[in-house]
């Protein structure tokens, strides 16, 4: 009976977020939403803004209800829908509480990423940034799993652990260990596809604003062998005639 109750309290509230989502929904903006993917996106049209909000609300008011495993079912459940709004809507309702989670939730993550749930960008970072990184500041421990990530042959497991480690940079520096992370991830295909590419430049970019003598010595030394566009991301913050610097040399 504590199994129909659980997975009804799961359904109920799938659907409150699916209604929702139709009630907003503005095919207008949906079409527009296509441009910010490569691959073809299925969308309500709804901002994610709002996502968030009613997600919010909707942690409020059904509180401690929601168990850890409710809502990693609710979060599983949702991410399985079609439209990019109801998946992200479990993204930000699992987000809501990922500091109460475990390190063991590392086992389902990694069976998301294994069977497609989190198959973009928008999916990719939200995860990411605000799941995975929390756990991975409460739980140091899990680094080497994330590492492990980074040099998967998958892109979105090579992304997801990418991209894990801003925050990590972020609050806690580690200029070298991270860049080392970096390099042992892009000698291990693949490395040329937008999403690992872009990632590997936006880590190299946080790295840079903590230590920018060390990421300028890291680029000198093996940038010359890194896609362009990671070069790009990971020079934003430089000054205009050491961006152009360093862009020439690591041109291959």
């Amino acid at each position: 009976m504590k199994n129909k109750t659980v997975n009804l309290s799961i359904k109920r509230i799938k659907k409150r977020v699916v209604n929702f989502l139709k009630e907003k929904a503005d095919r207008e903006k949906a079409r527009s939403v296509q441009r910010f993917f490569p691959e073809p996106i299925s969308c309500f049209g709804v901002r994610l803004p709002e996502v968030r909000k009613f997600c919010r609300y909707l942690c409020r008011e059904t509180g401690p209800s929601l168990s850890e495993g409710i809502i990693i079912s609710l979060t599983e459940y949702l991410l399985a829908e079609k439209e990019l709004e109801s998946r992200m809507a479990g993204l930000f309702l699992l987000s809501e509480r990922a500091n109460e989670l475990k390190p063991e939730v590392l086992n389902v993550f990694e069976r998301w990423l294994s069977q497609g749930y989190l198959d973009n960008w928008a999916l990719l970072d939200t995860f990411s940034l605000e799941i995975i990184s929390p756990v991975l500041l409460n739980y140091p421990e899990i680094l080497e799993t994330i590492k492990a990530w980074t040099t998967s042959e998958s892109i979105y497991f090579k992304r997801a652990g990418l991209v894990a480690l801003i925050k990590q940079v972020r609050k806690n520096g580690q200029a070298r260990l991270l860049l080392e992370i970096v390099r042992q991830a892009m000698n291990r295909p693949p490395v040329t596809e937008e999403l690992v590419a872009k990632a590997a430049g936006w880590l190299l970019r946080e790295i840079g604003k903590k230590a920018p003598a060390e990421l300028e010595r890291f680029l000198v030394k093996y940038g010359g062998s890194f896609p362009r566009v990671t070069i790009r991301y990971a020079v934003e913050k430089f000054a205009p005639e050491k961006r152009k610097y360093l862009l020439s040399i690591t041109k291959n």
